[in-house]
């Protein structure tokens, strides 16, 4: 019975964790070390209308992620801040 919940009822919920997007991760590791964090995104004038975010945490400019969409923008810079976070 202990296997069967730890491989069928444990893996779902850490493959649902996996699953969760950048912002969401990014905002509860940020929220656990008690730091201010806050998006900054603004749209090309280009033709190609893709959007720019900086990440700021603690002030400071962490991280940057472009894309297609504002969302798009900010869960690519909310990705590079986990990725130096982890390192």
């Amino acid at each position: 019975a202990k296997k069967f919940i730890h491989d069928h009822v444990i893996g779902c919920v850490e493959a649902m964790e996996l699953l969760k997007d950048n912002k969401s991760r990014l905002q509860e590791i940020l929220q656990k070390e008690e730091k201010e964090f806050c998006y900054k995104t603004e749209g090309s004038t280009e033709k190609n209308g893709e959007f720019l975010c900086s990440l700021f945490i603690e002030g400071e400019e962490y991280a940057s992620g472009k894309g297609h969409s504002k969302k798009e923008a900010e869960q690519m810079a909310a990705g590079v801040a986990i990725s130096r976070l982890s390192n």
